[in-house]
């Protein structure tokens, strides 16, 4: 007799695989696994983790990867050395002003050569970017409608590409008294720095399940179009399995068109988003837990985002329409 039970027979069973050896009448057969059951691709950034990160299609030969399309050759790891320690000095870089919880540093663009610093509580604050300013404007100031409670409040905000001319930005905040997500468009007028709360145009509601995860960042692409990242609803470890969700915003980054409207809303989908059959229109990329912060590269237009793990790893991904980046699968380039 070849084998007593199933775990003697577990080194038949090789990497790319739709089907498992098992102890069967003294020896071991291969069975052919349901299609839809998870195998392990061998691909070397998981395999480690015995992370079956891919599905059985159309036969015991087809294990085909679902996760992670991203990885790269193993080890999984960029090219590059750390930064040597004593080579980077941290200095007061506007001495003069104070902030209350500040939560995000941008510009206009518009050819003044100011700053904005967003404060979570609901304001938005301008000055000129020189070391000597003594003081600041207010452009915004939304504290009435903001919910700052667990990880929200305001939490972005985006300067339009034509600013300068339209005088149009958009905000990324909780709101008060549901705490959903809303992103929106204000107007600052030609002659007057601060944005009257009247001009708010609303763009996107989402509800949030719970007060964490919320995402918050928003920045224009280089094609002039709005990203906008959304965590996968709170709690811990994805209980609405949000990240691999693609009907819901949640866990994913969003792109949009907000220079035209359709379909009764204030924005179009642009034409070159996935538009996948099994996600919402508007989503560029799924598989985030969340998405706290990302930046868009002036020179490539590659598109940074820092994903905040859940207690092991951390993730920094540049990020592609139609990418999957794992979570809750993955954390990093680790089963989680």
């Amino acid at each position: 007799c070849l084998c007593a039970t199933d775990a003697d027979c577990a080194g038949a069973t090789s990497a790319g695989s739709c089907a498992v050896a098992l102890c069967q009448n003294c020896a071991c057969n291969m069975v052919p696994l349901k299609d839809g059951a998870p195998c392990d691709d061998g691909d070397a950034c998981t395999s480690v983790d015995k992370c079956k990160a891919a599905k059985c299609v159309g036969g015991a030969s087809n294990c085909v990867p679902q996760l992670p399309t991203w990885t790269g050759p193993s080890p999984c790891k960029l090219p590059g050395k750390p930064a040597s320690p004593g080579k980077i000095k941290l200095v007061p870089a506007f001495p003069k002003l104070t902030f209350s919880m500040p939560i995000e540093l941008t510009t206009p663009r518009d050819g003044t050569n100011r700053i904005a610093v967003v404060e979570r509580a609901g304001r938005i604050r301008l000055f000129a970017n020189d070391d000597a300013t003594t003081s600041t404007t207010t452009l915004l100031d939304i504290e009435s409608q903001v919910d700052p409670k667990g990880e929200g409040g305001l939490l972005s905000a985006a300067f339009h590409p034509n600013f300068k001319n339209n005088g149009h930005f958009f905000v990324n905040f909780t709101r008060k008294p549901d705490f959903h997500s809303v992103v929106a468009r204000f107007t600052q007028p030609p002659a007057n720095d601060q944005a009257p709360v009247g001009s708010q145009l609303p763009i996107l509601d989402l509800k949030q399940p719970y007060s964490n995860h919320n995402g918050g960042q928003i920045a224009f692409d280089h094609a002039g179009k709005l990203l906008i990242g959304f965590g996968d609803g709170g709690s811990a470890g994805d209980p609405l399995q949000s990240g691999q969700d693609g009907l819901t915003w949640l866990g994913a980054i969003l792109r949009i068109d907000i220079d035209k409207k359709i379909g009764g809303t204030n924005y179009a989908i642009p034409l070159d988003n996935p538009q996948k059959s099994d996600w919402l229109p508007e989503i560029w990329a799924i598989g985030m837990r969340n998405p706290w912060r990302f930046s868009v590269d002036t020179q490539t237009g590659a598109v940074w985002v820092a994903d905040v793990g859940q207690g092991k790893w951390e993730e920094i991904d540049i990020v592609v329409g139609g990418g999957n980046y794992g979570w809750r699968v993955m954390e990093g380039n680790h089963c989680y």
